[in-house]
């Protein structure tokens, strides 16, 4: 039977080490910086809450160094990492293994609850970045983000809330179609009902978002350039959308005549589905 090796233990006792001032040596808020070994006040430090007396070790100008060494080191590192790809490629095969992903679950419940609030204050300190960051995650998976959207309406129950909320304020939705009409009255030009079913054919009757053909929907007349912004009411503002695509769009500003093809089979049409109505 093997026996198990004691643990390895090392005399630290005769280990050089380096002249240190304590906390407590110090005078009355005066604090010594070990990195330039200076005897600086407190406002010198920054504060820092994980620390025992609430103050990050390094001075202002010590920290700024470090942090500017740190980076340059991890410069350096990722030129290094950016020309070996094969390394990259191993290393996330291996984090598919069962026993890393494992790891990381481990950790990732470990440290849960501190990591959730160390997020919070992060998107609270920059809520510009983090708006520009799921703006460009929006438009570079549009899709996948709009069936998300319906996926979640329909689940909330949104149809249901949505007919609650028409039965429950009649009044306003009088005003909004009264408004609306008002600013048809007010806009410039207008269009006829030939003009209208002669735009229809000349898309094939069919919905410029959804590529759906008028079998399958009710084609409605929507304002590329909203009358709310300032759009004209005459056929070349018009464009032939369906009535969930028409509420989809709302004030938004998008022209899907660009988009068009002529040949309704060659397109790609989207898989999420067309139901009910979805604002974005």
């Amino acid at each position: 039977m093997n026996e198990r090796k004691s643990p390895r233990v090392y005399d630290m006792s005769d280990r050089p080490r380096a002249p240190r001032t304590m906390l407590s040596d110090a005078p009355p808020g005066m604090r010594q910086c070990p990195r330039c070994k200076r005897m600086l006040s407190v406002e010198h430090f920054i504060k820092d809450r994980t620390r025992s007396d609430g103050l990050y070790p390094y001075c202002r100008e010590c920290k700024r160094a470090h942090n500017q060494e740190r980076r340059e080191k991890d410069k350096a590192t990722r030129k290094i990492w950016e020309a070996r790809p094969e390394v990259h490629a191993r290393l996330r095969e291996r984090d598919k293994l069962p026993q890393y992903q494992a790891r990381h679950k481990r950790f990732y419940e470990r440290h849960r609850a501190e990591n959730t609030v160390k997020c919070r204050e992060y998107r609270h300190r920059n809520p510009e970045r983090i708006r520009a960051i799921n703006a460009r995650i929006r438009a570079k998976n549009k899709e996948v983000v709009t069936a998300w959207k319906r996926r979640y309406y329909y689940e909330r129950g949104g149809r249901e809330m949505g007919a609650a909320w028409r039965a429950n304020h009649r009044a306003s939705r009088l005003a909004a179609q009264m408004a609306r009409a008002d600013r048809l009255r007010q806009a410039e030009g207008s269009f006829t009902g030939s003009e209208w079913e002669a735009l229809k054919d000349q898309y094939d009757h069919t919905c410029l978002r959804c590529q759906r053909r008028e079998t399958e929907i009710v084609l409605t007349p929507d304002h590329v350039i909203p009358l709310i912004k300032g759009g004209r009411n005459d056929i070349g503002n018009i464009q032939p959308l369906c009535r969930s695509c028409n509420s989809t769009k709302a004030t938004h500003t998008t022209d899907y005549r660009v988009t068009w093809k002529g040949d309704n089979s060659e397109r790609d049409i989207p898989s999420f589905p067309r139901q009910g109505l979805l604002f974005e």
